[in-house]
């Protein structure tokens, strides 16, 4: 397993960001990406946001989302790492350590 940031993502940047305005982080393994990341560094707080998450179906339940939501707070969590959920997500995130802070957004802090 690796962890990188790719050259080339799974998906385009989630809810209308553009091309270059936030950064994936990827697992591969056999050289093939199986779960992605993605991570707006300044949302509209000013700190980093987790925006979306993938795990390739036929990898789910092997630990990569758990993975990669570790890595990105190793990277991007200095005082506070915001996370945009789903009511279906929201308990992956409180699970992984995450407070909820307003509706469908929770909050990592340090």
């Amino acid at each position: 397993m690796i962890f990188q940031t790719p050259t080339k993502t799974m998906f385009k940047p989630s809810f209308g960001n553009k091309r270059g305005e936030t950064n994936f982080h990827q697992i591969f393994i056999d050289n093939k990406p199986v779960a992605e990341i993605e991570v707006k560094p300044v949302n509209k707080f000013g700190k980093p946001e987790i925006l979306s998450t993938f795990t390739d179906p036929c990898h789910r339940g092997n630990g990569y989302g758990e993975v990669l939501v570790k890595k990105t707070l190793e990277i991007y969590l200095t005082d506070e790492l915001y996370v945009m959920t789903t009511k279906d997500s929201k308990p992956f995130w409180i699970k992984m350590g995450a407070k909820e802070f307003d509706g469908y957004m929770c909050v990592f802090k340090k």
